[in-house]
C-alpha cells in the first residue's frame, strides 16, 4: 500500500516491483487547494523549519513577512527532531506577533491556524499541509543546507511547490498563486491518490485489498 504513483515510480527505480500495488493515499482528511489565501490582508503565516535551522535566515524570513507581506502573526513549528535548541532570542530582537508552538501540538493543528506556509524545499511537511488546502512555498534559506536543495522527494520537478526562493523578498505571491492554478490537482494526486476522494471510500477499498492479500496467503499455506 503505497501513497500514489510517485511511491511506485520510486520503488521502481530500484528494482522491480513483484507484487500487487494498492494505492491508499496520504492520511487525514483533504480539502481543495485556495490559492487565494497566498492574498489574504494581515495573513497568518506559518514557518515550518528544518531540522538545522540556519538562524540569521530565519530572523530575516520572519522579518520579511511582516514588512513585505505585513502579516500579523507568524507561527513557527520547530522540526520534531531538530538539532539544536531555539536560538530565536538571539537574532530576533522583536517578537511581537511571533507565536512558537509546542511540540505537542499536530501539523495538521499548526497548520490550519495559517494562511500560508513557508517550508524548506526538501521537507516532506509539503505534502500533509498541501493536502489540507493549504498553499505552501519553499525557501532556500531556512536551513543550513537549503542552498543546495536535492529536490529530494521530487516536488519540484514534478511541479507540486513552486521553485524555491533565495529569501522572502523575492516570492511572488501573484506567481504562485498561477502556479497552484494550472492542473495542479492532478499532478497532487500522483503524490496522494486520495486528494479530495472520501475517506470511507478509500478505507473500504483498503480494507478490499487486505482481504485479498489475506486470502492469497491462505491459498499459498
Amino acid at each position: 500500500m503505497l501513497e500514489g504513483e510517485a511511491s511506485v515510480e520510486a520503488y521502481r527505480k530500484k528494482g522491480k516491483v513483484r507484487g500487487r500495488v494498492f494505492l491508499l493515499g496520504l492520511e487525514g482528511d483533504s480539502a481543495p487547494l485556495d490559492s487565494s489565501r497566498l492574498v489574504r490582508p494581515n495573513p497568518i503565516v506559518g514557518i515550518f523549519t528544518p531540522k538545522v535551522v540556519a538562524w540569521s535566515g530565519l530572523a530575516k524570513t520572519i522579518q520579511g513577512c511582516r514588512r513585505r507581506f505585513g502579516a500579523s502573526e507568524v507561527i513557527i513549528r520547530w522540526h520534531p527532531s531538530m538539532l539544536d535548541r531555539s536560538k530565536l532570542s538571539t537574532v530576533l530582537s522583536e517578537f511581537t506577533g511571533v507565536t512558537e508552538t509546542p511540540a505537542t501540538d499536530s501539523l495538521p493543528d499548526v497548520a490550519k491556524r495559517c494562511d500560508w506556509v513557508i517550508a524548506d524545499p526538501d521537507s516532506n511537511v509539503h505534502l500533509p499541509v498541501l493536502k489540507l488546502g493549504i498553499p505552501t512555498v519553499s525557501l532556500q534559506n531556512l536551513g543550513v543546507t537549503s542552498e543546495i536543495y536535492s529536490d529530494l522527494y521530487g516536488y519540484v520537478a514534478e511541479r507540486i511547490i513552486p521553485p524555491p526562493v533565495s529569501t522572502i523578498e523575492e516570492l511572488s505571491l501573484e506567481a504562485v498563486m498561477a502556479f497552484f492554478s494550472e492542473g495542479w490537482t492532478a499532478r497532487f494526486r500522483r503524490y496522494d491518490a486520495a486528494y479530495l476522494c472520501p475517506r470511507h471510500i478509500m478505507q473500504k477499498q483498503a480494507r478490499k485489498a487486505v482481504r485479498e492479500l489475506l486470502a492469497c496467503s491462505d491459498r499459498e499455506l
